[in-house]
């Protein structure tokens, strides 16, 4: 018994849904819902022409859902701004495709309903709506700010996808892009006769890589350009110290000998608008490197000395010390990074 109660139930949910997904357009008609009546008219009059009741809300329903589209499109007018233009062009290819879906009925439907070609008012509003967003990217673009110039683009490429061939509308994409995206060309003068070079670009490239917005080139490129940011690696110079102590006794005669070398880079960093050539950022920064070695000259007996210290006296005897340009080429790994850390903190306000 509770097997055909529940039978009972299920078929009567489904009649149910059967009935709702079949119920009548006119019930639309009632909630004003007439875009909507119109669709589902159609769709049972293409079945069935002869259904008085789908003809009458048809009847019922086009004018109005027509009445109500055209009403919107007065007020969108209204506003006028390109945004607007392009839900007016929305709104036209709308009823141009209602009077298309319903003129495909057969005249028996149709004879007594007013359809009208909106195909014309479809072109104009296209047209409109790209002029007017035309008019509003050129003064956006002429603000030379990256946001704006992205707005302009985003707003361009809706109007292209509704009017590609529009005249000038190509050519203000491209102008638009090339404005909307932030291009640094790294132009590398490299004078600290360590080859620093290929390091710095090596770490560039890993720091900056390209995005949506922002491209990165180093040394030269026939692609418009944002900022140049030049760096120069000036001539390394070195400051070297040595001192010696003595350590005599009977048996053992010690010198130790120290020797302080200090490396210090000089690099100018430079920012400069492509466009003005006006320099928008500078850091002149001394990067510095001390580095210091020991070695020992000795003569007589080391056995009164600790095993570490005569380790280390073995292992640095009569050792030579590092030049200057070995203790540079030692610390370059360490000066690239830092460089290129300073390089981002600059160009972070460009991303």
């Amino acid at each position: 018994m509770k097997i055909l109660n529940y039978s009972l139930i299920l078929l009567g949910a489904f009649g149910l849904f059967i009935a709702q997904s079949c119920s009548s357009s006119q019930k639309l008609v009632e909630k004003g819902k007439y875009s909507d009546a119109v669709d589902k008219a159609i769709q049972e009059l293409r079945d069935d022409p002869y259904d008085l009741e789908e003809q009458n809300s048809l009847f019922n329903s086009f004018d109005f859902a027509n009445r109500d589209d055209l009403d919107k499109i007065k007020s969108l007018r209204v506003r006028g701004d390109g945004q607007s233009l392009i839900e007016v062009f929305r709104l036209y290819e709308k009823l141009d495709d209602r009077a298309r879906a319903v003129s495909s009925l057969p005249s028996v439907v149709t004879d007594e309903l007013n359809i009208n070609d909106f195909s014309t008012e479809v072109q104009e509003a296209a047209d409109g709506a790209c002029s007017q967003v035309m008019d509003e990217a050129f003064l956006m673009l002429a603000k030379n700010d990256p946001e704006e110039s992205r707005k302009a683009l985003r707003n361009l490429e809706k109007v292209e996808r509704i009017s590609p061939g529009y005249a000038g509308l190509r050519e203000m994409i491209y102008e638009a892009e090339i404005a909307a995206t932030i291009a640094i060309l790294f132009r590398i003068d490299d004078d600290s006769r360590i080859d620093m070079l290929e390091d710095i670009e090596d770490e560039l490239k890993d720091e900056f890589k390209d995005s949506k917005w922002n491209k990165y080139y180093f040394g030269y490129s026939s692609d418009p350009i944002t900022y140049v940011c030049e760096l120069s690696l000036n001539k390394i110079s070195f400051n070297e110290s040595e001192k010696s102590k003595e350590k005599n006794s009977d048996i053992l005669q010690l010198t130790t000998i120290s020797k302080e070398t200090e490396a210090e880079l000089e690099v100018d960093i430079y920012v400069i608008d492509n466009r003005s050539g006006v320099t928008i950022a500078k850091k002149d920064e001394e990067y510095r490197y001390k580095e210091s070695h020991t070695r020992y000259e000795y003569e007589g007996t080391l056995d009164s000395l600790s095993v570490t210290l005569r380790k280390d006296i073995l292992d640095k005897k009569n050792k030579p010390f590092p030049n200057s340009y070995e203790v540079a080429e030692n610390n370059k790994d360490k000066w690239v990074k830092t460089i290129v850390e300073d390089i981002k903190k600059i160009l972070k306000r460009f991303d």
